[in-house]
């Protein structure tokens, strides 16, 4: 396992993210594939997202290099553990990759283990979570065993989704060399983050040790590049003083002429000290001016491989780094060449033109979940696992109002027709109304037994519609929060409600493969679509 982050002197801190849902990978025998499909359900189905490879393992393949990236890109690794599973190279050298990558190792089982089966030393000291009815857990069962297994993997999300974006990113410095100058070096605040997020590292948690190099690098860039800035503000700094002497000379002299002469000797003068300074220093800077035109030339390269994968946010910055006249250092900008200049340039312009982002609202503290447009397609609205929804100006990203009281992930965030007032859902089971203005609680719709995934406004904004894991979905009034009907007659979780532009029918999809129409007066049901072979997370 790699060294404690606190060990490592200088270390400080990184934030995300990441963001989309938690990376679950499983590692498990063939023998047990049935259980495994069904562990990959349930982790689908509560919002994870499982890393199961699906290939036989053929004496030919590169299995650990397949297998070695899906660990990689994993936040959490859940091994199966049973007799067949403990016995496998396969499964062995797994656990081992994910101990050497300092990920963080789950156990379930589906049966019971035979005691004088050896098993990976990596699994030792980890509770196992018994996903079957096992005698000497009274209660227990595959249901109670995935929803134990689902409290695990939520523990300490944030910092393991960071935990797997450095860890890639480490993987993408390293892979081009690891060069103390890189611009996939972290910078500024990214750099900040990054070292506030070792210092939370979790009681028992490590930081792998690729990551902990990642940062002392970027550490040390960071502080060149700013002992670089502060020498060329020196230099700076002594022209001007020597400017302001040679002015208060001329402003003594009493004559015209010795005012203009005093004019020239400035212009001598700092031309001399220039001069002067480049004799003293030529043999430093030409050696820095290599090395300039040789990051240049690196940075460019990056910008053109960024550009050809599509990332072109990524392509725009490497180019900028590449372009000398960018740079905050004087030399660089006096030396490093036309050539450097002009395809640096080149490669902007192009990566700006192909570039897509127009706006970044940043602010949540955790994943963003749900994303809506005000009507007027002035503000936009976003719902966190940090259990608010916050409201931002689409032209500026500035955040304008943050909606706070939900005890749980606010998962579903939608606007009013007049934009006045918007509507969250949270896994705290309710539904809630706020003055999209002043950021007032209007109204709580409360009686659902299950968090609520999808919430929706009427086309009038008279009555609200939610959809909930309790298999129903709901229409309230929004003036007084009371319940007007109950659509019930799905055989699992709504995730997604819609009203009819008329109003008078809704529709909703469920994990139960189905989507419905129902009478919004009087809930009864009009039309079930049947035909997925899967949950229908979204409906119109």
């Amino acid at each position: 396992m790699g060294a404690r982050i606190m060990d490592q002197p200088g270390i400080q801190a990184l934030s995300d993210k990441a963001a989309g849902a938690l990376k679950v990978f499983i590692s498990y025998s063939r023998a047990d594939v049935s259980f495994s499909e069904e562990l990959e359900l349930a982790l689908r189905d509560k919002g994870f997202e499982p890393l199961v490879d699906r290939h036989g393992i053929d004496a030919g393949d590169d299995w650990k290099k397949r297998l070695g990236e899906l660990i990689l890109s994993a936040d959490t690794v859940v091994f199966v553990l049973t007799d067949t599973s403990a016995a496998s190279d396969i499964c062995a050298w797994e656990a081992e990759e994910a101990e050497r990558l300092s990920k963080r190792m789950l156990v379930v089982t589906m049966g019971p283990v035979a005691a004088d089966i050896a098993r990976p030393p990596q699994l030792a000291g980890i509770n196992w979570i018994s996903c079957w009815r096992n005698p000497a857990l009274p209660g227990s069962s595959q249901t109670k065993g995935f929803l134990e297994l689902e409290t695990a993997l939520r523990t300490d999300v944030a910092w393991l989704r960071q935990q797997t974006a450095l860890q890639e990113q480490a993987a993408r410095w390293s892979g081009r060399g690891a060069a103390p100058d890189s611009p996939y070096l972290l910078r500024g605040d990214a750099l900040s983050e990054a070292l506030a997020w070792a210092r939370r590292a979790p009681a028992g948690a490590d930081v792998p040790a690729s990551v902990q190099a990642f940062l002392h690098a970027s550490e040390a860039y960071e502080a060149k590049l700013k002992a670089e800035a502060q020498a060329g503000l020196a230099e700076k700094e002594a022209a001007l003083q020597l400017a302001a002497g040679a002015n208060r000379r001329v402003r003594n002299a009493t004559m015209i002429g010795a005012g203009v002469a005093g004019l020239f000797l400035i212009a001598a003068l700092i031309a001399g000290f220039f001069g002067f300074r480049n004799l003293q220093e030529a043999d430093r800077r030409g050696a820095q001016v290599a090395e300039i035109s040789s990051n240049i030339k690196a940075r460019e390269a990056a910008a053109i491989r960024e550009a050809t994968s599509g990332d072109y946010t990524i392509a725009m910055l490497m180019a900028l780094q590449a372009d000398p006249a960018a740079q905050r250092d004087a030399l660089s900008r006096k030396f490093a060449g036309k050539n450097g200049y002009d395809a640096a340039r080149a490669q902007l312009a192009a990566a700006t033109a192909n570039n897509t982002l127009l706006r970044r609202f940043v602010g949540h503290e955790d994943v963003v979940t749900a994303v809506a447009f005000a009507p007027d397609g002035q503000t936009v609205l976003t719902g966190s696992w940090d259990k608010t929804a916050r409201l931002w100006d689409a032209r500026t990203g500035a955040l304008l109002q943050s909606f706070v009281g939900h005890e749980g992930y606010v998962s579903s965030v939608a606007f009013a027709p007049d934009g006045m007032s918007v509507l969250t859902g949270s896994d705290d089971n309710t539904a809630r109304l706020w003055d999209a203005r002043t950021g007032a609680l209007l109204q709580s719709f409360v009686g659902h037994e299950g968090p609520v995934y999808s919430v929706a406004f009427a086309p009038d904004g008279q009555t609200v519609l939610t959809g909930s894991s309790d298999d129903t979905a709901r229409l309230w009034d929004a003036r007084n929060g009371a319940l007007l009907q109950s659509f019930v007659g799905h055989e699992g979780p709504v995730y997604s409600v819609a009203f009819a532009p008329d109003g008078q029918t809704v529709l909703t999809g469920s994990s139960d493969d189905t989507a419905r129409l129902w009478d919004a007066r009087n809930g009864a049901l009009l039309q079930s679509f049947v035909g997925h072979e899967g949950p229908v997370y979204s409906v119109a």
